[in-house]
C-alpha cells in the first residue's frame, strides 16, 4: 500500500506535533491538563497568527495556563537549587534542539519564563547562581528579608519593576542577556550590582535607594536609564563601561557619588541632577561631551585627569566663519 504524498506529509506533521508535546511535557509536566485546548489554539494560530507573533496569546486563549506556569515556578524554587539547575539544564538542551523551529522556540521561551510577579517572600530569598534560561519577572514582588541573586544568569529579560526590597539586595556578578528593568523599585537597605554584565540595557528610572547602591565594574552594552532616581546613601559607578547612552537627568544623590575610571562611549546626560556631597569623575573618559545643564553641586566636584571632548563655542565658530569670508576678499 502506498500513501498519497499529501497524506504522507500530513502524517509527518501530526507525528512531529506529538513528539513536540512530549518534549514540552518533559520540562513542564503541569502542561498535561492543558494539552487538548492548547493543541486547538495552536492549530488555529498556525492559520491566523503571523509567525513572528509573541506567544503570550496562549495564556489569553487557554484559561489557567499562565497561573499554572507561575505556580510551577514557585514550587520548583521551593524544592531547592539542585532541582532548579537540573530543570534549567533540560530547558537549555531543549532550546538548542528546537532552535531551527522559531514557533516552538518562542513557545518554550514563554513556557519556561520564571514568573514570580507579586510574590511575597517573607524569609531570605536565595537565588545565588540560579540559571533562569528564559528570564524572570519579580515585578511588584516584596522581599521582606535579604534577597540574594549574586551570580545569577538571566537568559532573557529581568523584570523587577515596582519590587520592594526591605533588607539587603545583592545582584553582584550577574549576567543579564535581556533588558533589566528596576523602574519604581524601592530599596530600603543597601543594594549591590558590582561586576554585573547587562547586554541589553538597564532601567532604574524613578527607583528609590534609601541606603547605598554600588554598581562598580559593571558593563552596560545597552542604554542605561537612571533618570529621576533618588539615592539617600553613597552611590558607586566607578570603573564601569557604558557602551550606549546614559541618562542621569534629575537624579538626586544625597551623599557621595563615584564615577571614577568609568568609560562613557556615547551621550551622558546629567541635566538637572543634584549632587549633595562629593561628585567624583576622576580619570573618567567621555567620548562625547557630557551634558550638565542645570545640574546642582552642593559640595566639591572632582574631574581630575578626566578626558572630556572640547565643546565647540558658537561665538568662536561664527568669528572663524567671518574671518574666512574676509580672507576670500
Amino acid at each position: 500500500m502506498t500513501l498519497e504524498p499529501s497524506y504522507e506529509g500530513m502524517l509527518h506533521v501530526v507525528k512531529a506535533e506529538t513528539d513536540r508535546f512530549d518534549l514540552y511535557r518533559g520540562i513542564a509536566p503541569w502542561l498535561r491538563e492543558f494539552e487538548m485546548p492548547l493543541r486547538h489554539v495552536m492549530k488555529e494560530a498556525a492559520v491566523l497568527a503571523p509567525p513572528a507573533d509573541a506567544p503570550e496569546w496562549h495564556a489569553v486563549l487557554v484559561p489557567g495556563l499562565g497561573g499554572a506556569r507561575r505556580r510551577a515556578a514557585i514550587e520548583r524554587w521551593r524544592r531547592g537549587p539542585a532541582v532548579w539547575q537540573r530543570w534549567a539544564d533540560e530547558v537549555r538542551a531543549l532550546r538548542a534542539e528546537i532552535a531551527i523551529d522559531a514557533s516552538a522556540e518562542r513557545f518554550v521561551a514563554w513556557l519556561t519564563f520564571a514568573d514570580f510577579s507579586y510574590q511575597v517572600f517573607p524569609q531570605t530569598v536565595d537565588f545565588r547562581g540560579a540559571d533562569l534560561p528564559a528570564g524572570a519577572s519579580f515585578a511588584a514582588a516584596q522581599f521582606l528579608s535579604d534577597a540574594w541573586f549574586s551570580g545569577s544568569r538571566f537568559g532573557a529579560g529581568a523584570d523587577f519593576r515596582g519590587a520592594r526590597f526591605s533588607n539587603h539586595a545583592c545582584f553582584e556578578d550577574c549576567w543579564f542577556e535581556g533588558r533589566s528593568d528596576f523602574e519604581d523599585a524601592i530599596f530600603s537597605s543597601s543594594a549591590q550590582f558590582n561586576a554585573s554584565i547587562m547586554l541589553c540595557g538597564l532601567s532604574v528610572r524613578k527607583a528609590r535607594f534609601r541606603a547605598d547602591v554600588w554598581l562598580r565594574a559593571c558593563q552596560f552594552f545597552g542604554p542605561v536609564d537612571f533618570a529621576e532616581v533618588q539615592v539617600a546613601g553613597e552611590a558607586g559607578f566607578g570603573n564601569c563601561y557604558f557602551a550606549q547612552d546614559v541618562d542621569f537627568s534629575e537624579a538626586d544623590f544625597a551623599d557621595n557619588v563615584d564615577f571614577e575610571d568609568s568609560l562613557f562611549a556615547n551621550q551622558a546626560l546629567f541635566e538637572h541632577a543634584a549632587f549633595g556631597r562629593h561628585a567624583r569623575f576622576g580619570r573618567a573618559r567621555f567620548e562625547q561631551s557630557p551634558r550638565f545643564r542645570a545640574a546642582r553641586f552642593f559640595s566639591i566636584c572632582h574631574f581630575d585627569d578626566a578626558m572630556i571632548p572640547v565643546m565647540p563655542w558658537p561665538v568662536a565658530e561664527k568669528l572663524e566663519e567671518i574671518e574666512q569670508c574676509f580672507r576670500k576678499l
